[in-house]
């Protein structure tokens, strides 16, 4: 349950400072490749061509890679109004204010975290991490479990493509 209302405050969020007019987040794919999840996760992953490379807005772009069932790599990539480090500030803040719980990640700019409910099925992780006007929501399972060192590797490669 907790982990609905943190996502649905995330959403939320999303909405309410996804900027009007066209304004390109960039391209997930590309901030996230599949060669960039092989050298990680090893060989047999391909992209998913069911998650569309743009989301609801023009200001989301989303990417995905799967190796059957139990083992996928989700990237969404969003431009919002706000710094990325004042927007992933208001985040934590609501999933705060509903009882949830991240985690601090170094290493991929102020107020990067993990959120993380290993209950729900499949388990729901999601790496928030940013740089200038773009935030990225990062999710890596293997064997049907969150991968949060995978995770950390695959957002390093991407924060360093991030402008």
């Amino acid at each position: 349950m907790l982990s609905i209302i943190a996502l649905a405050v995330i959403v939320l969020l999303t909405a309410r400072v996804a900027p009007a007019g066209s304004a390109s987040p960039g391209n997930a794919c590309e901030l996230l490749t599949l060669m960039d999840v092989q050298d990680v996760l090893g060989s047999g992953f391909s992209p998913r061509p069911d998650v569309a490379l743009t989301g609801p807005f023009p200001t989301m772009s989303n990417c995905a890679y799967s190796k059957g069932q139990d083992n996928a790599v989700v990237v969404g990539l969003q431009r919002t109004i706000y710094d990325s480090v004042q927007y992933l500030k208001m985040e934590q803040e609501g999933i705060k204010q509903q009882g949830g719980a991240m985690t601090p990640v170094g290493g991929l700019g102020e107020g990067a975290f993990y959120l993380l409910d290993p209950e729900h099925k499949p388990p729901v992780f999601q790496l928030h991490f940013g740089k200038g006007t773009r935030e990225v929501i990062l999710s890596v399972l293997t064997g049907g479990k969150a991968d949060i060192e995978a995770a950390q590797k695959l957002a390093r490669i991407a924060y360093s493509r991030l402008k």
